[in-house]
């Protein structure tokens, strides 16, 4: 049974409303407020009538592009207090709308939690395999957390070989890369990365050098006995805004400069380019790109290069401060999941003669998103009763 609190605190419910103007023209007013002017072809080609919009799978039966750009309505009824409207086109096209047929195109947030930057005093978010794996209610607490900080703590997974691909199913669609469809983290001889040794390993993000960078990580304990191997996490977007603010230029070239990334073994040869910081036309930080055992800078020249190196140290440096690093402990049943396109990793060094012994698996990045809007749309219906 699904838990009410459980369903409000995972979705955030926002008032839209249709409104028609003296004129027959129909606008929608958003959460805020605002006031949009919805033309004939855009409500058009949203219609959900049977005839344009498939009712198994949602996609359209008619492409938009063959549809008039004079369109225009012959009749608009709107009822259910704002929430429904009822349209007649003038190519004979009849349907109804509600709100929430249209609520993706003004919800800023994509209809995810908002995201939160974080520094080095957060409490480590944690949830149990068990919970998360048996109850609705507490796999989208576990999704909302995961959203927002970008990582979870997932305390007593059984500590199984490959067990690691089982919760990454649970969160999404694992991705397979040449390192397999999992992977064991442990001391080898003759080691293809770093990760496979005793070495200390500063704050990075794993595999630049793939065009699709996978976009999650788990890393499951499966034995942890040696002395250090302390495991740390730094939360890109913090970073980012704050070197931002501390240094502008700085931020702007680390945005701006292309940076080969490069891995090489006996059967594999990757090669990619990308910023050490990413975002959006908007300026609102999508990615971090960080790993100083793979990355090239170019031969810029030579003034350039020398700021770009000095922007790169105080990146650098930011990661590697206690002010934004969280450090603690895997043990034995313990899983970390993180997004790789925001979260930094590390480990400090341990001692070898102790055995540690992880498995780790990467997943699509869109996975946990799409799982919680199916969870929130799934019981947004019973939240909005209970709201009433």
């Amino acid at each position: 049974m699904i838990n009410s609190d459980s369903i409000n605190q995972g979705l955030v419910h926002k008032r839209f409303e249709f409104k028609s103007a003296e004129d027959g023209s129909v606008y929608i007013i958003d959460a805020d407020g605002n006031q949009h002017i919805a033309s004939a072809l855009w409500l058009r080609e949203r219609s959900t009538a049977e005839d344009t919009q498939s009712r198994f799978n949602h996609q359209r039966l008619v492409d938009p592009w063959t549809l008039s750009t004079d369109l225009a309505l012959e009749k608009r009824v709107i009822a259910d207090d704002g929430r429904r409207i009822s349209l007649t086109f003038s190519d004979g096209h009849h349907c109804t709308l509600t709100i929430d047929d249209l609520r993706d195109d003004f919800d800023s947030d994509d209809g995810l939690p908002s995201v939160i930057g974080w520094t080095g005093d957060l409490p480590l978010p944690r949830a149990t395999w068990k919970a998360i794996s048996s109850t609705d209610a507490a796999f989208m607490e576990a999704l909302q957390t995961f959203l927002r900080f970008g990582f979870l703590l997932i305390t007593d997974v059984p500590c199984r070989n490959g067990m690691v691909l089982e919760v990454g199913n649970r969160f999404g669609c694992v991705r397979e890369t040449n390192f397999g469809r999992y992977f064991d983290v442990r001391t080898t001889d003759n080691p293809n990365d770093q990760a496979y040794t005793a070495l200390a390993l500063g704050a990075h993000t794993d595999c630049n050098y793939r065009d699709q960078i996978p976009g999650i990580q788990l890393l499951h304990c499966l034995v942890n006995h040696a002395t250090g191997g302390e495991s740390t996490l730094v939360d890109g977007i913090a970073v980012s805004q704050a070197l931002k603010v501390a240094d502008p230029m700085a931020y702007e070239l680390l945005t701006k400069v292309m940076v080969r990334f490069r891995f090489k073994d006996a059967d594999t040869s990757f090669l990619s380019r990308h910023p050490l910081i990413e975002h959006d036309a908007e300026g609102v930080f999508t990615s971090i790109h960080f790993s100083p055992r793979t990355d090239f800078v170019p031969l810029l020249e030579a003034g350039k290069l020398k700021a770009f190196y000095e922007a790169r140290r105080k990146l650098a440096q930011m990661l590697e401060s206690p002010a934004f690093e969280i450090k603690f402990r895997l043990n034995a049943e313990d899983l970390i999941i993180f997004d790789n396109h925001r979260i930094l990793h590390g480990r400090s060094a341990f001692d070898s003669h102790g055995e540690r012994h992880l498995q780790g698996c990467y997943i699509d990045k869109d996975g946990p998103a799409s799982l919680f809007r199916v969870l929130r749309d799934r019981y947004s219906n019973v939240a909005e009763e209970i709201e009433k």
